[in-house]
């Protein structure tokens, strides 16, 4: 036995009537969440999982076929398996195949109606099992080769697409796992660094853009001319989208004077993925309507969140409006320290100012990461809206040393790490400098945003996004509040 793993019985023979009997009623105390070490012949295995990481017991297998059988209203699905042996043997079409035994096989058994409890059964004598290394290995006496489970995989693959990671960092981050024994170090963690850097490359080149995504986008730049600004192919593909008919008209409200209605301000952020890449859209409030709606000046495309690719973006929109600086323009975000960097690196003289519903999530994820129920998880959120709509510092620090005696310690942790953000970007006394920008109930959000982003999933299909037709959705966009945009100042130009 090893932990998690647990031998459901020991038997030569496993008859049908008995397969199905364990699969509708399993003794649950009996189940195993992760495969076993080298099993012995007779021993039978109830797996609960949504993966396959039964398959991983450290031996090598060979697939002998499938049997379907219909047994009342369900239908009893086993797979058959030969142990591998070394060696390869000849078939007539000059292909290699490797060498098995029917002298130590497994059978695995699972319903229709619940495909993730799978019962195996280990027959025949596990002794000829003779260990073999990796089919790639170039030594001449390589190691014992040992599957790595696919949940751990997948798990590598994630972090490694979200791009925070080194191939060292995911690598390390694994093999610190504590609760990994010692029987399945490279079961249920990484082998090493180069399996890591492998999938690093794999999910690369799933990710890289075809020749014919940069060439058509390329292209598009040369024919749309104005529109596409710039396009980065390496290390990362970025491209900057605006419309010069949008600039110039974000650059004739930079003029309004706005004292006594809603200010100008941008709101930027990374919230939604088409197909390989990010969109990025900059939009403003156009104070010239009287609906005050909201609308895109420009898009960021890029493959990777970096905050070299954010700042780079923004280099370009100082360039294209140098009066956001002496207006000192509010910039609204997530709490997302890239894009904030970004900002206040480009502009020193404008305040950004974040999202309270990221900081609401931010707090409800890592309350519900330290256990917390679902009543104190209300009342933790009502106590931060409430300092956030403090009327000023003081008031915020008054109340703050009231409520954080009746929090426990990993709360007031976590708050001491969020606490710069609130003071300095998200309290109402911040919000309040811009006249008529603070709303009584949501404070602050970066919604205009995540409406844009509803504009432009409707005009394109996300799962199988392009990168030209992505930036046509936002040309199509772009035109269409252009404009409308136009009218108004031909109207106003009329009017005086």
């Amino acid at each position: 036995m090893d932990s998690g793993s647990i031998v459901y019985m020991h038997t030569d023979v496993l008859h049908q009537t008995e397969i199905v009997d364990i699969l509708t009623k399993p003794e649950t105390s009996c189940t195993s969440n992760v495969p076993p070490y080298k099993p012995k012949a007779n021993e039978v295995y109830l797996f609960q999982t949504g993966a396959d990481d039964w398959k991983c017991d450290q031996y090598l297998w060979i697939n002998n076929g499938t049997k379907s059988v219909t047994i009342g209203n369900d239908v009893l699905k086993k797979h058959f398996y030969k142990i591998r042996l070394p060696g390869t043997t000849d078939k007539t079409n000059g292909r290699k195949r490797p060498v098995g035994s029917l002298q130590f096989k497994k059978t695995a058994y699972s319903l229709k109606s619940n495909k993730s409890l799978i019962l195996v059964h280990y027959e025949g004598d596990e002794t000829v099992y003779v260990p073999v290394g990796h089919g790639n290995s170039k030594k001449s006496d390589p190691p014992e080769y040992t599957r790595t489970a696919p949940s751990v995989l997948r798990k590598i693959e994630q972090d490694i697409r979200s791009g925070e990671k080194t191939a060292m960092d995911v690598y390390r981050e694994s093999i610190s796992n504590g609760s990994v024994s010692g029987e399945h170090q490279g079961v249920l963690n990484a082998r090493n660094v180069k399996q890591v850097e492998n999938l690093v490359r794999k999910v690369n080149e799933e990710e890289r853009l075809s020749k014919d995504d940069i060439y058509n986008l390329l292209l598009l730049a040369y024919h749309m001319d104005g529109f596409i600004h710039e396009v980065t192919v390496f290390p990362d593909l970025s491209s900057i989208i605006a419309l010069p008919e949008m600039i110039s008209i974000v650059n004739q409200l930079l003029d309004v004077n706005t004292e006594d209605d809603v200010p100008f301000v941008f709101f930027y952020d990374t919230t939604f993925k088409c197909g390989d890449f990010f969109v990025s859209p900059l939009v403003f409030r156009n104070i010239i309507f009287e609906d005050r709606p909201i609308m895109p000046v420009a898009f960021l495309i890029h493959s990777r969140k970096k905050e070299k690719t954010h700042a780079r973006f923004f280099e370009f929109v100082a360039s294209s409006f140098p009066k956001i600086n002496k207006t000192s323009v509010p910039f609204v975000t997530d709490r997302e320290i890239g894009l904030v960097n970004a900002i206040r690196k480009n502009f020193p003289s404008c305040d950004v100012l974040m999202c309270w519903n990221h900081l609401i999530k931010d707090l409800k994820f890592n309350l519900q990461q330290m256990g917390a129920d679902q009543s104190n998880t209300a009342l933790y959120v009502s106590h931060l809206k409430d300092l956030l709509r403090s009327d000023s510092e003081a008031e915020y620090m008054t109340l703050k040393d009231e409520l954080i005696r009746k929090w426990s310690k990993p709360v007031v942790v976590y708050f001491e790490k969020m606490e710069k953000d609130i003071l300095t970007h998200s309290g109402k006394w911040v919000i309040d400098k811009y006249q008529n920008l603070y709303d009584p109930y949501s404070g602050i959000t970066n919604n205009a945003c995540e409406s844009m982003n509803a504009v432009i999933k409707g005009l394109i299909n996300i799962e199988s996004c392009q990168l030209t037709a992505s930036c046509l959705a936002c040309f199509t966009c772009r035109i269409t509040i252009s404009m409308r945009c136009k009218g108004v100042w031909l109207a106003l130009v009329t009017i005086h």
